[in-house]
């Protein structure tokens, strides 16, 4: 298992795995999380309406990756377990949100702000067979109404539900 570091960005502070261990030629990448309360109250001083700002901004899903990292980390957190979670990412830029590694297998998520997600969203899961742990069933947690699946592998979850 790789040893575990500890990266600042802005103004929260996780702790995080370097990159799967079982994965060949992956680079050691993390996932930085984005400070919720200083960009608000930066967002308030000057007059942006958030609730606007967070639904077509720019940034809109960078915002929704965020949350739905830091509502799962919490989570895990919470009920006193160590988060295993994982940000992956290829040299050829196939990337996965989140990996959580469970019961001996690896569950790929995919964060996406649509309310009508696709198989084509779900294409960088398949890099998770090349190693020697086997892939589980995988997510996408959206902006849907209701909890469904794409597929037997793929469930959809919708983000308010994290």
């Amino acid at each position: 298992m790789a040893s575990m570091r500890v990266k600042a960005a802005r103004s929260i502070t996780l702790a995080i795995r370097p990159s799967l261990p079982s994965i060949e030629d992956t680079m050691p990448l993390v996932f930085y999380p984005t400070p919720y309360l200083p960009i608000s109250i930066r967002m308030g001083l000057h007059r942006l309406f958030i609730n606007r700002t967070l639904e077509a901004g720019a940034m809109s899903g960078a915002f929704m990756e965020n949350f739905v990292v830091s509502e799962i980390y919490k989570s895990y957190l919470n009920t006193g377990v160590e988060p295993p979670l994982y940000y992956y990412r290829e040299r050829n830029a196939k990337e996965i949100d989140i990996v959580i590694e469970t019961d001996g297998k690896l569950h790929p998520i995919e964060i996406k702000k649509t309310a009508t997600p696709t198989r084509s969203m779900t294409r960088s899961f398949g890099v998770l067979d090349k190693g020697s742990i086997p892939r589980g069933r995988g997510a996408i947690v959206c902006a849907v109404e209701k909890f469904s699946a794409l597929d037997s592998d793929t469930l959809v979850i919708p983000a308010g539900l994290i």
